[in-house]
């Protein structure tokens, strides 16, 4: 099966290069050759985007979504899959073989993508990943698993759900032309030079959630200043907020 051009991100996602990344994966993922893997996973450290990029696949792809909670086992992640789906639970599916078969037949009948993310929290539990892959071979629907470097690590312990991965996908760290495509939607209306952009990339080690923060908190300080322009030279001693800084960002 060819590979049709990636889907448009939707209306008011900003279309930095990790989320063009994510959605071609999701692609790939979606229209792969019959018999191949099907599971991808999105791994790299707090704060470059990876939830938001899940989030963007989500309304671009009608994927369904769900956060992995700690306290989670086998039984209540397949009814919070179901309720995901908004796929009622009949009163005589009372073990976790019954959600099984409901969450995968939904997902191949549907066809439509299962985005897990927090799912560190599932390879800490061998009952939790093992489920997941049993999910995917029922429905051989596209998977994508979000988390942190742990998990592309800690999959190697399970090898026949690490076998079941078709792409692995670093999350990328923020750049100078994310960051002007960002200061678009969280700081409008003012400009902000070029110096200061590169400021603020290069002090938050890659991390999108701190650009977005920074760039908001400069917009804040603009409109205090009665300023339409905003460069290194204006924001001066402020502080840019990263992993050292401290106090509410």
């Amino acid at each position: 099966m060819n590979l049709a051009p990636h889907k448009a991100l939707p209306a008011g996602v900003v279309p930095i290069a990790a989320l063009d990344l994510v959605s071609v994966t999701v692609e790939k993922l979606i229209n792969r050759h019959a018999g191949l893997p099907g599971i991808g996973v999105l791994y790299g450290p707090p704060g470059r985007g990876k939830s938001m990029a899940a989030g963007a696949m989500v309304m671009a792809y009608r994927a369904y979504y769900i956060q992995v909670a700690n306290a989670w086992r086998v039984k209540p992640m397949l009814q919070k899959i179901l309720l995901e789906m908004g796929v009622a639970i009949p009163k005589k599916c009372r073990t976790e073989a019954d959600l099984l078969d409901l969450v995968s037949s939904q997902l191949a009948a549907s066809r439509r993508p299962l985005i897990l993310d927090e799912a560190d929290r599932l390879v800490a539990k061998e009952a939790m990943i093992e489920t997941v892959r049993d999910i995917f071979e029922m429905s051989r629907a596209p998977i994508l698993l979000v988390g942190s470097d742990d998990l592309r690590t800690e999959l190697r312990n399970y090898p026949t759900t690490h076998s079941r991965v078709r792409s692995w996908v670093p999350a990328q760290p923020v750049t100078l032309a994310d960051a002007a495509k960002l200061a678009t939607v969280y700081a409008p209306g003012i400009q902000i030079a070029a110096d200061l952009l590169e400021e603020i990339v290069d002090r938050v080690a890659g991390s999108v959630r701190y650009t977005c923060v920074n760039l908001e908190r400069v917009l804040d300080e603009a409109m205090v200043m009665g300023e339409d322009v905003m460069d290194l030279a204006r924001w001066g001693d402020r502080p840019i907020y990263n992993d050292e800084t401290e106090g509410e960002a």
